[in-house]
């Protein structure tokens, strides 16, 4: 398989757009064994407009699980195909970084 993208110099527009990319995927059932998992005590919000998600910390006794619906203009779909979606920038361990994940 050969990366066909728009702007590279072999790019050949007769064929679909196809992309390779370099997945670190080493020791994934350890990585998630290191996190907090969700085990009982679960409830549903009553009021979930008034969740205010900028107060809400990783390590607080009470996490949410979300159902969003999002507009997402299909326009940008290929635009957007290098960036993960819906990422968030913000600064952590004084690094700037995109993360692709709620905090």
């Amino acid at each position: 398989m050969r990366t066909n993208k728009k702007f590279i110099d072999n790019y050949n527009p007769s064929y679909p757009s196809t992309f390779i990319t370099y997945q670190d995927c080493n020791n994934l059932y350890g990585l998630a064994m290191s996190k907090y998992l969700p085990y009982g005590g679960f409830k549903w919000v009553e009021e979930p407009d008034k969740i205010n998600l900028d107060s809400l910390a990783e390590f607080d006794d009470v996490a949410y699980i979300l159902d969003v619906d999002v507009e997402y203009p299909i326009e940008l779909h290929n635009t957007h195909n290098d960036l993960p979606f819906l990422a968030e920038n913000i600064v952590l361990d004084k690094q700037t970084k995109l993360v692709p994940h709620l905090r």
